[in-house]
């Protein structure tokens, strides 16, 4: 480290710190007002000159990589004894404790501003955080309680506080007490939507971790803090997620047949996993026995459960069967008002390739839902297919693409790039199949992204792919006899 740094970083702190040895020493003399250090507090004065000595000493050593002396710490402890609820020696003495590992000594520092600072809620939020450093839960579970404990304690220091609690409460395994504390809490409405934040964090969490029966513990209080339908019914999705995972299937089951009715487009959601679910088990005797009660307000959201539990089988001929039974395309005016409907059968009606049925149904849909992402890409997919309308094709999955929420749909990109392909854009074609690659390695884009290489004349890169789709999709003929003939 070259010296000029080293000096430029002691100056910037040399004069701060020398003024405030100066009012440490000069503790009689009267003071600037913007200073207001106690011109008739001695001990404060001099708390103040030994906190400026420990930090000239350790802004020092920063500046020349070198470990802080133990003079540092020691001016520090001594500022702190002079004058225990001030803040900053008592951090700097933390902060040094730390540094040299010594994280016990740096909370019985804490704990001791904690109980002399006006500010005590600070002090025992930081205590907290030390003791879950060092996975003392107990520890951590009482600062936080005490901090929380303060009188007129501000929303600004609560929530964050609370979301600490509730942490050291449920990585300590007290999931009972982390829920009731929340539930406390969301007594006051103004609280509600924090404590809704912090419960769907963990429940994801939970989730993220295949910890089926917490995952459902969240998603069930979750459920129980909002009257909003959507997000009620999003909870409930979860938790029978959950359960259905734990092998609790009969229970998961029940919460989705009674979160049906009423039958209206945010059920639809309850419906596929419903489906999934019945598919993920196996059961098909449920799944006929919903296809016999295809009637009334609940007969749209049987036909979607029962069709996804058939998709999830891999099962195209009894999907679209089950389809076209219940809703033939003769009235596409009488077909349910339920955007997710119109995905199910137009996937349906391309996985038969029936190309001509799913462009009249994905045009109507388009024009029933026009922002529903999920219904241009398959519009603009079956016109890629048919090599048809490749223009509108291109501008509705565009929309689609602007419309789709987070990252791009590696689906979406693979249409976008097969537009590319069929208007002889191969170049474009190109940049965009290797984009939904990177995202998922599915043989349909590795197929797309072979005959693009094919196209620009590397048929050695689109050998390589169609090895990679056919390892992924061994019973698929016509990918084996592209590669065939490639590789003559």
């Amino acid at each position: 480290m070259s010296s000029k740094p080293a000096k430029i970083r002691v100056a910037r702190y040399l004069l701060p710190a020398l003024f405030a040895v100066f009012l440490g020493c000069q503790s009689r003399q009267i003071l600037p007002r913007e200073i207001r250090t106690p011109d008739d507090d001695l001990a404060k004065a001099q708390a103040l000159a030994h906190y400026a000595v420990g930090f000239l000493l350790s802004a020092g050593a920063e500046a020349t990589g070198t470990p802080s002396p133990p003079a540092a710490f020691d001016a520090f402890q001594q500022a702190r004894r002079l004058d225990p609820a001030s803040l900053a020696p008592a951090e700097a003495a933390v902060q040094l404790l730390f540094d040299d590992n010594r994280p016990r000594d740096a909370m019985d520092v804490i704990a001791n501003y904690a109980r002399h600072a006006n500010h005590a809620a600070y002090g025992y939020a930081q205590l907290g955080k030390c003791a879950e450093i060092l996975h003392d839960y107990p520890r951590a579970i009482s600062a936080y309680t005490r901090a929380l404990q303060t009188p007129g304690l501000p929303d600004a220091l609560r929530i964050p506080i609370l979301i600490n609690l509730t942490r050291a409460r449920f990585l300590s395994g007290d999931d009972t007490a982390a829920i009731r504390l929340l539930e406390k809490e969301a007594v006051d409405p103004k609280k509600r939507g924090a404590v809704h934040i912090i419960a769907g964090t963990w429940m994801r969490e939970f989730s993220a971790t295949n910890d089926f029966a917490r995952t459902a513990k969240l998603a069930r209080f979750t459920a129980s803090l909002t009257t909003n339908r959507v997000t009620s019914l999003t909870a409930k999705r979860i938790e029978a997620q959950a359960l259905c995972d734990a092998g609790q299937t009969r229970d998961a089951e029940k919460i989705l047949l009674a979160l049906l009715p009423p039958f209206d487009r945010a059920a639809a959601p309850v419906a596929v996993e419903l489906g999934l679910m019945y598919g993920r088990t196996a059961n098909t005797n449920a799944v006929l026995k919903l296809q016999k009660k295809l009637s009334g307000d609940s007969k749209p959201f049987h036909v979607i459960a029962a069709a996804t539990a058939w998709n999830f089988w891999d099962d195209a001929p009894a999907t679209l069967r089950l389809l076209r039974d219940a809703y033939p395309l003769d009235d596409l005016a009488a077909l349910p008002d339920i955007p997710h409907f119109y995905f199910i059968y137009g996937n349906a009606l391309l996985d038969a390739n029936d190309l001509d049925a799913a462009a009249r149904l994905s045009r109507h849909a388009i024009m029933r839902y026009p922002g529903a992402a999920e219904l241009l890409n398959i519009f603009a997919y079956t016109m890629a297919l048919q090599n048809k309308s490749l223009s509108e094709a291109e501008t509705a999955i565009l929309h689609a693409l602007r419309n789709a929420p987070g990252n791009p749909p590696p689906a979406y990109l693979d249409t976008l790039g097969w537009i590319y392909y069929r208007q002889g854009r191969y170049t474009e074609a190109l940049a965009t199949l290797r984009l939904a690659l990177r995202n998922d390695p599915d043989p349909v884009i590795l197929e797309h992204l072979a005959d693009t290489y094919a196209a620009l004349g590397n048929s050695n890169a689109a050998i390589q792919l169609l090895q990679r789709a056919l390892d992924l999709d061994p019973n698929n003929t016509a990918l084996r006899d592209k590669l065939q003939r490639l590789q003559r």
